[in-house]
């Protein structure tokens, strides 16, 4: 599988998936740290645009 992400922008992505589920932007049930830590680097880019998308609403 290609690597889209350097180690920094999977590390940055998955804190922001972090703080995201601390603020309920995320179902915090569903994105649990070890599934967070095993997202594809498509997987964190998606979420990641999730977050953007219901943050800016």
């Amino acid at each position: 599988m290609a690597q889209l992400l350097n180690e920094t922008g999977r590390i940055e992505i998955r804190e922001l998936l972090k703080k995201a589920r601390k603020a309920r932007i995320i179902d915090a049930a569903f994105h649990t740290d070890e599934k967070i830590g095993k997202y594809t680097d498509i997987e964190l880019m998606s979420y990641q645009a999730a977050f953007v998308n219901r943050t800016f609403k």
